[in-house]
């Protein structure tokens, strides 16, 4: 039962630190200004990357990043699904 206690404990503690670790970078993030959006008058011809002055809008570059992270997920479920199998066949 004390093991179950302290494996609580050690949770709510690390989710306590994550949370405030979360809030200090918001509050950092929150502080960032940006730049108005332009007017419709002298600031109505600027560009941006992802608006050329044709006014169409422009697909940002591909990223690998997601299949990546699928190929990661799946691969945590494979790995748990063998976990299990050996706990089973491990079994009193």
């Amino acid at each position: 039962m004390e093991k179950h206690l302290s494996v609580v404990a050690a949770m709510l503690l690390s989710f306590a630190g994550a949370s405030a670790t979360w809030a200090a970078a918001a509050g950092g993030a929150a502080a960032v200004a940006h730049p108005p959006a332009p007017q419709s008058g002298a600031g109505a011809g600027a560009t941006s990357p992802h608006h050329p002055p044709n006014g169409q809008p422009v697909l940002p570059a591909p990223a690998v990043w997601p299949g990546s992270t699928v190929l990661l997920i799946l691969g945590t479920f494979v790995i748990a699904a063998g976990v299990g199998v050996a706990v089973r066949l491990n079994a009193p």
